[in-house]
């Protein structure tokens, strides 16, 4: 074996070892912002985030909605419409410009990696986990990733933009229309998408 060779293999058992046995392939974190120990790792190769649940490590999914928003004509000067506490429905949407329409969905969809966790928060402590909090975790975890990671915000502001153009469904709420066009976005046949269009129009 030459010399060269020889170190080479130092090397890569260094880098091995470096990886994954010192300081470990993942980053551990706890996370007290709740006011409950929320405990995370980090996949130090792939920066995949996991949550530490009852049933072991599942990964956290947060849709990834925005890679087109940088590139977005955003007027930061432009004063937009005061919210007045109008019913958040296709009415609503449609007397909003395309600046108003864009900035209240990028809080729309940055506001739901919150309301995951406000679904799971009350019951879930690394002592003594509770299985409803490892059912709301996996539930946010699964749709996330099914129906909106990966999927660009504009998609789904022009889907809502020829949603409610058809006046029939105006009174359908905005969270609810958004679900819709996930639904679609995601493959949902167009007969069954009709149907459960209806059942929204009937919705009080």
């Amino acid at each position: 074996m030459t010399k060269e060779v020889k170190i080479i293999l130092i090397l890569v058992v260094v880098a091995f070892i470096g990886w994954f046995v010192w300081p470990t392939l993942y980053r551990y974190e706890n996370d007290y912002s709740s006011g409950l120990p929320i405990k995370y790792r980090t996949n130090r190769l792939t920066n995949e985030v996991q949550l530490s649940t009852p049933r072991g490590w599942i990964k956290w999914e947060i849709p990834q909605l925005f890679n087109k928003v940088e590139n977005a004509n955003i007027n930061s000067t432009k004063e937009l419409k005061p919210y007045r506490g109008e019913t958040l429905n296709g009415n609503w949407w449609k007397d909003q410009d395309e600046q108003t329409r864009l900035m209240f969905m990028l809080g729309f969809f940055k506001g739901m990696p919150l309301g995951g966790k406000l679904s799971f928060w009350k019951d879930y402590n690394m002592d003594k986990p509770q299985a409803s909090a490892q059912k709301a975790i996996e539930s946010y975890s699964e749709y996330a990733n099914k129906y909106f990671n990966g999927v660009d915000i504009f998609k789904h502001i022009n889907g809502l933009n020829e949603f409610y153009s058809d006046h029939r469904n105006r009174t359908i709420m905005i969270d609810d229309a958004v679900w819709l066009g996930a639904n679609k976005i995601a493959g949902m046949p167009q007969n069954e998408f009709d149907k459960l269009i209806i059942q929204y129009r009937k919705t009080p």
